[in-house]
């Protein structure tokens, strides 16, 4: 938006812009089974694989609000992205996820456990 000051009888302007992007283009239209993607890997948080099972998510945060950090979430992020892969041009609608590893925070609540008194 333009805004102008008048001073001794001379009006300068300054140019200003206002600009709205609607981004619902780059939304992945068409969701196909090529589209679906499995990562196998580790994580710091969420129960391991052989306890919740195959996790689906149709969204990268809800990846990482659930398993916080590690290979898993890395790939996750990835797999969402656009890509040169023919097979997923438009990166992944959907990402199934299997972590291999037990949560460190298990690790170390069950070795405090076997820990003597």
């Amino acid at each position: 938006m333009a805004s102008f000051v008048v001073f001794n009888g001379i009006t300068k302007y300054r140019p200003g812009v206002i600009s709205r992007v609607q981004a619902s283009a780059l939304d992945q239209v068409i969701p196909s089974e090529n589209s679906i993607v499995a990562i196998l890997g580790e994580a710091d948080g969420g129960a391991p694989g052989a306890v919740s099972g195959l996790v689906s998510h149709l969204d990268p945060s809800r990846a990482v609000d659930e398993f916080r950090e590690g290979v898993l979430v890395d790939g996750a992020r990835i797999a969402f992205q656009a890509s040169n892969d023919p097979e997923v041009p438009g990166g992944a609608s959907q990402v199934l996820l299997w972590k291999t590893n037990q949560s460190t925070r298990l690790l170390c609540l069950s070795r405090l456990r076997k820990l003597p008194s």
